[in-house]
């Protein structure tokens, strides 16, 4: 549907009909090209849109892929097929920006990662960066908290002492 300049309703042409239905078979859902969205479960629903993201016009793949969370709705099988997607696009030299917070899986796919919070907390290669000591403060609820502060306000001098 969005890569072709004919209405939906008069069906994609035999040439995009192909390239639809390899890409379909590339993300694992073989023979579900007449299914309706809806009547898909989350995680086909996000191969779909894998798939969606992997197509156009002229039956190219894509030099930049940005992507939000694109594991969250998948299964095992799922996330092997979207392991090796982003493997296959990466040897190809396309670059993938991808939202991410399973960092197991960052650690297995990715070539960098950034951590970012209101500005980059960390760069590099995910085996150098992502230590116990980052993940927990990434994730950490007092993330962004300052230290207690460890001296005694004036108003608040023992007797006897000065400040």
């Amino acid at each position: 549907m969005l890569t072709t300049n004919r209405p939906a309703f008069l069906r994609a042409g035999t040439t995009l009909s192909a390239r639809i239905d390899a890409m379909l078979d590339r993300v694992g859902l073989t023979g579900k090209a007449g299914r309706r969205m809806g009547a898909l479960s989350g995680g086909e629903r996000q191969r779909v849109l894998l798939a969606q993201a992997l197509i156009d016009d002229k039956g190219r793949e894509p030099d930049l892929l940005v992507l939000d969370e694109p594991m969250a709705a998948l299964d095992a099988a799922g996330a092997a097929i979207f392991e090796r997607i982003i493997s296959d696009l990466h040897q190809r030299g396309a670059t993938v920006i991808w939202v991410e917070h399973d960092l197991a899986a960052v650690r297995r796919i990715a070539g960098r990662v950034t951590a970012i919070d209101g500005g980059i907390l960390f760069q590099g290669a995910p085996e150098q960066e992502l230590t116990p000591e980052r993940i927990l403060s990434l994730f950490s609820h007092r993330r962004g908290q300052a230290a207690p502060d460890q001296t005694t306000p004036r108003d608040q001098t023992p007797k006897g002492t000065t400040a």
